[in-house]
């Protein structure tokens, strides 16, 4: 796609909807916890060499704010469970709830004594997306790692 095509979106709302859909994944989860420590920032996209500059600066050190054109949102973070069973297990339920709300599986596995368990899922608002994979190799700290990311977008005040 050129970049010119990439659909307008202030980061402000796409960082509102990976949000949103950050809290479907939570709670689709179930393991009663929330995300640790997450770390939601923009990345360029498309051609980084053609980026356009958007005016302003983060004075405020918004976690939404985006200083170029064009540019993906996303969350990295990751959730601890009790022990590497409950992987396969949080990630079969968070399939089944997602799907039912209008989400698409792309890839599942629920992860084997070779494999860890994977689900790449995208969302319903188009380009929209999330990878959670079951991390087993930090011993006596299970946990399924969450990244969750929008498609490349425009500024809408970029120059």
């Amino acid at each position: 796609m050129v970049e010119d095509d990439f659909p307008v979106a202030h980061p402000r709302g796409v960082v509102a909807t990976i949000s949103q859909y950050g809290k479907e994944i939570v709670d689709g989860l179930a393991v009663g916890r929330g995300f640790e420590n997450p770390n939601v920032s923009p990345s360029p996209c498309g051609n980084e060499y053609n980026a356009k500059q958007v005016p302003g600066r983060n004075v405020d050190l918004d976690t939404w704010w985006v200083g170029y054109s064009p540019y993906s949102e996303g969350i990295i973070t990751y959730i601890e469970v009790p022990d590497e069973e409950v992987i396969g297990e949080a990630l079969t339920r968070l399939k089944a709830v997602l799907e039912g709300i209008g989400w698409r599986t792309v890839e599942f596995g629920a992860g084997s004594p070779t494999s860890q368990a994977v689900l790449r899922i995208a969302a319903p608002q188009e380009g929209y997306g999330a990878v959670l994979q079951g991390i087993t190799s930090v011993p006596g700290s299970p946990r399924i790692g969450v990244n969750i990311s929008s498609p490349c977008l425009r500024h809408p005040e970029a120059r």
